[in-house]
């Protein structure tokens, strides 16, 4: 169920969905009182994804009560802010397996009334974790106490298999570090769009790709490859994961010293490439079994592709 609302509602919802109502996405573009929607919602029992789409934090307390508190959510998606005081809150959610947040106004700090809980915050049931893109960084490189989750999210989410960054400063990749280690869960790590770096130091990738031995799919965006400036090394590093079997290159249209270098690589060959505005290109760790490199693992990146960017 998708609703978008310009106004407070003067009546509350029809309930003869409440029963089985599995999914329900909320846009506000108003300051005014959500309380027939947030009514509505806490009669669905089944309800297992929310999406809530905010332009202030006027509703921000109720709908944070909603999400840390509602037993039966497993999929959440948020786009107002990324700092803690939203985040903490959500994560503080066992039930939760999936959360996307995002900030919808990127040039300031919104005045959020609720207080963070993080000094005792450790999620051991969140597998994917999706930061949106961010278009102006400067504020959160200018309070990074308020953003201590998007910056160093392993220190309070344990158990991730799957996270996603749209966006990269300089001051979010030491987590990059932190997650290279033999008892790491992730699986899958995507680096996409923007990377507010005129360098990238690879070597914050050397524990990632020659200790951790659970990491198998890594994407890279367009920005983030046309950053690595030394490829021969970074190659190097791939070619030393032990776990690693997919790369995928997302490149615009042109040369691309890191796709080239790949080409060459004794490790991975170019299994095919997937074109929109966009090519993504994917490479294939050679030592995988001929059904699962002409069948199975296309099929599996495609339908990964699909619901990954979701």
């Amino acid at each position: 169920m998708i609703c978008s609302t310009v106004r407070e509602l003067d009546a509350p919802l029809p309930t003869d969905c409440v029963e089985t109502l599995r999914d329900f996405r909320l846009t506000v573009f108003h300051d005014a009182s959500i309380q027939h929607e947030m009514k509505f919602l806490s009669a669905c029992k089944n309800l297992t994804k929310v999406a809530f789409t905010l332009s202030s934090a006027a509703n921000l307390e109720t709908i944070i009560s909603y999400l840390s508190e509602t037993s039966t959510l497993q999929s959440v998606a948020l786009s107002l802010d990324i700092c803690d005081a939203i985040l903490s809150w959500i994560l503080s959610n066992p039930s939760i397996k999936k959360l996307t947040v995002g900030a919808i106004n990127n040039y300031h700090q919104l005045p959020i009334g609720i207080v963070a809980q993080k000094e005792e915050l450790v999620n051991t049931t969140l597998e994917k974790l999706k930061f949106l893109c961010i278009f102006d960084n400067h504020h959160i490189c200018n309070s990074t106490d308020r953003y201590d989750i998007f910056l160093h999210p392993n220190k309070y989410v344990t158990s991730l298999k799957q996270i996603r960054y749209d966006t990269l400063i300089s001051d979010n990749l030491a987590w990059i570090e932190d997650i290279g280690v033999p008892y790491s869960s992730l699986v899958r790590m995507s680096l996409d769009t923007q990377c507010y770096q005129s360098n990238l130091d690879i070597g914050r990738f050397e524990k990632l790709m020659t200790i951790n031995q659970t990491l198998q799919y890594l994407t890279l965006g367009i920005s983030i490859c046309e950053q690595i400036k030394d490829v021969n090394l970074f190659v190097k590093l791939l070619d030393a994961s032990v776990s690693l079997q997919t790369i995928e290159l997302i490149l615009r249209a042109g040369k691309s010293n890191l796709k080239n270098r790949l080409l060459k690589s004794n490790n991975y060959y170019q299994s095919h490439v997937i074109g929109n505005f966009d090519n993504h290109h994917f490479f294939v760790r050679k030592n995988q079994d001929n059904n699962t490199q002409q069948g199975g693992f296309i099929k599996k990146s495609i339908s990964y592709l699909k619901s990954f960017r979701k």
